[in-house]
């Protein structure tokens, strides 16, 4: 195991000194977090569904779906738009989120499947949803343009997948809840001990906010590869209602294998290769849709399913994982993606007889190619596919020495300068960088104002602005 090393940085006086624990240990814990919450997402969901075909409700299962869906963006909205509250609040309100499902998972246990499933469920994903998005949104700014970001998120809701394998192979419906209970309780409590997110180094700074155009395309593209995961995954849905598939059976391990191969090759010079990979695989979903014609042929198209799903799961993770620090709401786009599938596969199960029943086989695969086509033309707008050996020929400025030369200009003491380095590196209230850096609000506006007075700027907009355009080429 790596040990923890500390940085001792003084800010409060002489022989006062507190000590800041070095960011690229961070995603060790999210990776932790991130396993035990998928596990219990992924799991439940599936759990539930078959509680619901336990209680003789099949034809229900379509519009069970579809409400978990909704409950799960309900409860990720929810959460999202506490704009202004602080990590402390947030973390507590996910906790709280946690600790319902452990409730619901024990009482299935002791009690089995009641009648007012749909109402359980319901409240379960609606939690869960809420807590996913604190996740996503802690994993954004600890992971803040992280090399290891794509394979801690393959690789982390990889193992959730491989145990959720396990789980439904070696347990029944009474141990499987039982086990749910106790890995949400767990994850209840390493949430309420987990640490708020030190300020993230200078040099990981992002030197501008993400436009609104690159978000809008993000989102844009996003959507559209939801849509075409959406169409196969809604077939599915429907032939496991019928009892024609079963979706926890062996291809579910192609799943595993999509997450970790797309989480590997997600961190290869600095997601260059992302959107062109999870492009080329997706078009594996047009070869899926051939194999809806036959029974013989359900399995295939599960694995297919399976494997470039896990592709465009990391894309989607990573992609916002990597957005949401620069902008003004991250709380709201760490988890974008998540949201977008939830909306957008969604959508596929207000059709009562489904999209491919209505179109047909020749239909189905046009429509998808179209899909594909257009998801092309966005990432090619919002430089996805072109442009990176431009952006890898200049090598970046190394902002801890811009950072040094403007203290040095503007001659801000050295408590003023790591002041400086951590508004910098965040887009936080200062409240909150207050406490990272374990000093009170009171004393960081005082810094500030001393250091907005040396360098003759009215505001903490004004500094960003005026140290930016100090460093830029």
């Amino acid at each position: 195991m790596r040990r923890i090393l500390p940085v001792t940085v003084h800010l409060q006086g002489p022989g006062a000194m507190i000590t800041i624990y070095r960011s690229h240990l961070s995603p060790l814990w999210t990776a932790v977090l991130f396993t035990l919450y998928f596990f219990v997402f992924l799991t439940s969901e599936v759990f539930l569904q078959d509680c619901l075909l336990a209680l003789d409700r099949p034809g229900d299962l379509h519009t069970f779906f579809l409400g978990q869906l909704a409950c799960l963006t309900a409860g990720y909205l929810s959460l999202a738009l506490c704009r202004r509250a602080s990590y402390g609040l947030l973390r507590s309100l996910a906790v709280a989120a946690i600790l319902l499902p452990a409730l619901l998972f024990s009482a299935l246990a002791l009690t089995g499947s009641p009648s007012s499933l749909p109402a359980w469920a319901a409240a379960c994903s609606y939690c869960l949803g809420g807590a996913g998005a604190f996740l996503h949104y802690s994993a954004a700014l600890c992971l803040r343009h992280s090399a290891v970001s794509g394979r801690l998120a393959g690789g982390s809701i990889g193992l959730a997948v491989g145990i959720q394998f396990l789980t439904d192979t070696c347990l029944d419906s009474g141990q499987t809840a039982m086990l749910l209970a106790l890995v949400s309780l767990v994850l209840a409590m390493l949430l309420a001990r987990a640490p708020a997110p030190a300020p993230a180094a200078a040099d990981e700074a992002p030197s501008s906010p993400p436009s609104r155009r690159t978000l809008a395309l993000a989102t844009a593209g996003t959507a559209i590869l939801s849509i075409v995961v959406g169409l196969n995954e809604d077939i599915v849905t429907r032939l496991y209602a019928t009892g024609e598939l079963d979706v926890t059976s062996w291809p579910r391990l192609c799943y595993l294998a999509g997450l970790l191969l797309a989480g590997f090759l997600a961190d290869i010079r600095k997601r260059a290769f992302m959107p062109v990979i999870t492009l080329c695989v997706l078009m594996l979903s047009n070869m899926a849709i051939f194999f809806l014609n036959d029974p013989r042929h359900y399995q295939l198209n599960l694995s297919i399913l399976y494997f470039y799903s896990g592709f465009y799961v990391v894309y989607f993770t990573v992609l916002f994982l990597d957005l949401a620090p620069g902008t003004r709401w991250p709380l709201l786009w760490a988890g974008m993606g998540r949201l977008c599938r939830s909306l957008c596969v969604g959508a596929f199960f207000l059709c009562p007889n489904g999209l491919f029943g209505l179109l047909g086989q020749g239909c189905s695969v046009v429509l998808n190619s179209l899909l594909l086509a257009g998801v092309c033309a966005i990432f090619f707008w919002s430089g996805q596919l072109r442009d990176h050996g431009s952006a890898r020929s200049a090598p970046p400025v190394r902002q801890d020495q811009a950072i040094g030369l403007f203290a040095q200009k503007h001659a801000l003491t050295r408590r003023e300068t790591d002041v400086l380095r951590a508004v910098l590196a965040s887009s936080e209230p200062l409240g909150n960088i207050a406490i990272c850096l374990g000093i009170s609000e009171r004393v960081m506006q005082r810094h500030l104002t001393s250091i907005y007075a040396k360098c003759r700027v009215s505001g903490r907009l004004e500094l960003v602005t005026a140290f930016f355009g100090q460093t830029s080429p």
